[in-house]
Parts: C-alpha cells; structure tokens; sequence
C-alpha cells in the first residue's frame, strides 16, 4: 500500500512541473488519464499458486502471472477450514491465514520465481499456497504539488483541482479508492504556530549559576496535521532539550575541574619556587 501511494504523489509531481502550468492546464485531462491508466497496469490483479520452495525463494504459477513485474509484492496465503452458515449448516466458503509477504524477482512467461519477503506468525510459505495481489480497490491518497499556482487561482485552489482531477480518473480505472481530496489537504497543509527559546541564567549564591532553558510553541490545533504533530514535536523537544543540558552540564564540571587542577598546579609552581629563594646559598 506505502509503494502505491508513493507512485501516485510521484507522478503527479512529475506530470505538472513548477514552470508550465498553463500548457499542463490546457491538457489536463488527457495527461492525467495516461497516468491513471499506467498505474492501473502497473498494479495488476492477481492469483497464483505456489508451486515450488526452496529457501526463502519460491516459485508461483497462475493465469495472471505473466502481468508481474520484479519488485511487486504479493501477499501469500493458506487455506484453512471450512466455516458454514449457523442455520443450515451449508458451506459457505474457507478460511485464509496470511503466511507471508512475497517480493517478484523474475518473470518468465506464466511463471515467476520471488523471495520471502517477511513471514507472519512464524509461518513459511509450501508448496500448494496461493498467492496474489488484491482483486480489491486499492487505496491511495494523491498529494498535492508544492509550491503550486496559477494566476487568478490561490494556491489551496489550486491544490484541490489537481488531487480532485487525479483522484477522480484514479477511480475511474476500477482499480482504486482514492481518499476524499478536502481530507488529504487538511491532513497535509503543516499547521501554523509560533515558537519562542529562551535562555537565562540566573546567579545563586556560593558562585553557582542556574540555567534556565524554556521552549514554548503556539500551534493550530485545528487541523489533523497539528493534532498528530503536535505530541511529536513536545516529545522532540524534550529528548532534544534534555540531551543538551546534560551536555552543557558535563561541559560545565569539565572546565571547573580543569581550572581547579590548573589552580593546583600553579599553586605548587610557586611554592616550590618560593622554597628554592628561601632556602640558604651553599
């Protein structure tokens, strides 16, 4: 799912570059519908058995086979019992545990070999598992361009054209479930806040200094994005702040520890030197 999603914001990136928006524009429809169509073929539908094991690669077999491609994942799994209506008792399908994770290396005609990727549960793939790539939508959440704008148009305008105008077309091909293009841009736009750092040191007596360190932020809390950053960021601060002051203060002991050992020597320099004059000429 993470390397659909990063497919989609690629492309659109790709496909509507900073310094052309009003030829991309004009033509909008027609290169969005190449794209969708390309990554509707990029992630095909399909179900394949496991027809060898050797190690941690495995060989697969199946009708859609020839449409894979090195680097697709499939999801490898086993059938287990049957489960049946409460009532009348009639079967009404089986059971599937998910073994594995599977990573095409090579395709060959209605064959493919892949390695194992990550297991589930402590389960290895065997001979007579199936394997396939969902026949379900898949979801996706195309991301906005940065930096987007066209005259007569804000930028959050902008924005929303293009995540529609994709996701819609995306949609379109049967193949997958695009996230409603309002919540992306409300979960994407960063927040807005304010953040103050002081650092103040205060005189205690005894020749000691306190040092006092203060971070504060103001942020949006209206947005999903502030919501979810908002913790991260406090928690940043403080492994970060914390890490710093016991930095400043090993530095701190280090520099009275050298001058006092400086201090020491000295002293004795000039005690010795003081003992060589007192003492009487032979």
């Amino acid at each position: 799912m993470h390397r659909t999603i990063a497919a989609v914001v690629l492309l659109l990136m790709l496909v509507v570059p900073s310094g052309a928006w009003a030829d991309v524009l004009q033509d909008l429809g027609a290169t969005f519908e190449q794209v969708a169509q390309e990554l509707r073929a990029a992630f095909p539908k399909v179900e394949s058995r496991i027809v060898a094991v050797e190690g941690s690669e495995v060989r697969l077999e199946g009708p859609a086979v020839a449409s894979l491609r090195p680097g697709l994942e499939l999801v490898a799994y086993r059938k287990g019992e049957p489960f049946r209506h409460p009532i009348t008792n009639q079967p009404l399908g089986r059971a599937e545990d998910e073994v594995a994770v599977l990573s095409v290396t090579a395709v060959s005609g209605p064959q493919a070999t892949a390695r194992v990727a990550t297991t589930e549960g402590g389960r290895t793939p065997r001979v007579g598992d199936g394997a396939r790539i969902t026949a379900g939508r898949i979801q996706v959440a195309v991301l906005p361009p940065l930096g987007a704008n066209v005259p007569g148009e804000t930028v959050e305008q902008t924005a929303l054209l293009l995540v529609s105008r994709f996701s819609a077309l995306l949609e379109k091909t049967g193949r997958f479930l695009a996230v409603e293009p309002r919540r992306v841009l409300e979960t994407a736009t960063p927040p807005q806040f304010t953040a103050a750092w002081i650092f103040a040191l205060e005189p205690l007596d005894g020749g000691r200094t306190r040092l006092i360190e203060r971070f504060r932020v103001r942020m949006d809390g209206g947005t999903p994005a502030s919501r979810f950053l908002a913790p991260v960021l406090g928690f940043g601060v403080f492994v970060m702040t914390q890490r710093q002051m016991l930095g400043i203060k090993a530095r701190a002991e280090k520099l009275t520890r050298d001058r006092a050992a400086l201090h020491r020597d000295v002293d004795a320099v000039v005690e010795q030197a003081m003992a060589t004059e007192a003492a009487p000429a032979d």
